[in-house]
């Protein structure tokens, strides 16, 4: 399958990162070059602190972002410990259609046990907020 444009990753590429998963992020955006690093940040902070070893991976589903997002997301990824993966949304450009592409592939490819979804202009969230996510207030 090919996509839209060359910056996003080939869907198989996605398949393989969530196919192992127990947990996966899922977080749409659409111009957010100037957060989407700082949540991906504590994401990762959040995962590596709370749930090393536990096979986890990142969906950002863009909703054809104008600006920088896509190329941000690709330099931001090189050389992190968890799998981070950026397709388009090919539904709509709005979260609802990002998300139910997320809850498709996941459902269809993937064994998470959670699956968390994080907007991706959050200016607020901290490492802390994953593992309330996955497990809610038993932290």
């Amino acid at each position: 399958m090919r996509t839209i444009n060359a910056r996003y990753d080939p869907i198989e590429k996605v398949i393989d990162a969530i196919k192992d998963s127990y947990i996966v992020i899922g977080t749409p955006s659409r111009n957010v070059e100037h957060t989407i690093t700082y949540v991906l940040h504590n994401v990762i902070q959040g995962l590596l602190k709370y749930y090393e070893g536990i096979k986890s991976s990142i969906i950002i589903c863009d909703g054809l972002s104008t600006d920088n997002t896509v190329d941000t997301v690709n330099a931001y990824r090189k050389n992190k410990q968890l799998p981070i993966t950026i397709i388009p949304n090919t539904v709509s450009k709005g979260k609802g259609g990002a998300m139910k592409l997320i809850i498709d592939l996941v459902a269809k490819y993937g064994i998470a046990e959670s699956l968390v979804f994080l907007d991706s202009d959050l200016r607020s969230i901290t490492p802390e907020w994953i593992a309330l996510m996955v497990e809610g207030t038993r932290r």
